[in-house]
């Protein structure tokens, strides 16, 4: 079995020989907890080339918009919480367009838990950099088409549970609270992105890592 390293390397090399007149944009989908963040960050340190690094935590909607259906609402979760216009609009589009020229774009627009707009400078893109965009849902059909290269990590429910009651117990107040969050909302909002969209069958590279030393690449 490879070790971690080992596939971070072969993964941040298939993504740096990428060829684009324009920033290459990477698209780390996975459910809660599944490592994508973590991921980005280890690939920035071995892809040997400018890289930009963004989340879809970023692009949230407001608190009311995200809770409009109810704060257990797993169909909430899935078609509330974020504001891919404004993803679009802002970030995806500019660089998907991008003519060669350095532009500047948003990677962060508002943040949820102060349930504001961000003031966040913008970031300088130039052709030859890599936007590593993490999150959930990121291959469903609104935003799908502008990913280069798609990865999804796959780990079981009782993983992202698990991680979920280690990472976000502070957020949410208590064990009780946080499994219920993560088991009504997450967890059941994943399950219809998953039956809908099918993320696995749309990457380019699939990562099994409910094992975080000893993770599975498997190449579509």
């Amino acid at each position: 079995m490879q070790k971690r390293t080992d596939i971070l390397t072969n993964i941040a090399s298939i993504i740096a020989k990428q060829k684009s007149h324009r920033p290459i944009l990477v698209g780390i989908d996975g459910i809660d907890g599944a490592g994508k963040t973590t991921l980005a960050k280890e690939l920035t340190e071995l892809i040997g080339k400018p890289v930009v690094n963004a989340s879809i935590d970023g692009f949230h909607n407001t608190r009311e918009t995200r809770y409009k259906k109810g704060h257990l609402s797993p169909e909430g979760y899935y078609e509330d919480s974020f504001n891919y216009d404004v993803l679009k609009e802002t970030l995806l589009q500019p660089l998907h367009d991008m003519n060669g020229k350095d532009i500047e774009c948003r990677t962060d627009n508002f943040d949820f838990k102060a349930d504001e707009k961000t003031d966040k400078k913008p970031v300088l893109f130039s052709k030859n950099t890599i936007l590593l965009f993490e999150g959930v849902f990121l291959f469903r059909p609104e935003i799908n088409n502008f990913w280069d290269f798609r990865i999804f990590i796959d780990i079981d429910f009782s993983t992202s549970l698990e991680r979920g009651l280690k990472r976000d117990l502070e957020l949410f107040g208590d064990i009780e609270s946080t499994r219920e969050k993560y088991e009504k909302r997450y967890i059941a909002g994943q399950k219809i992105y998953l039956k809908n969209v099918k993320p696995a069958k749309l990457a380019d590279i699939v990562i099994k890592n409910d094992e975080l030393e000893k993770p599975v690449l498997i190449e579509n």
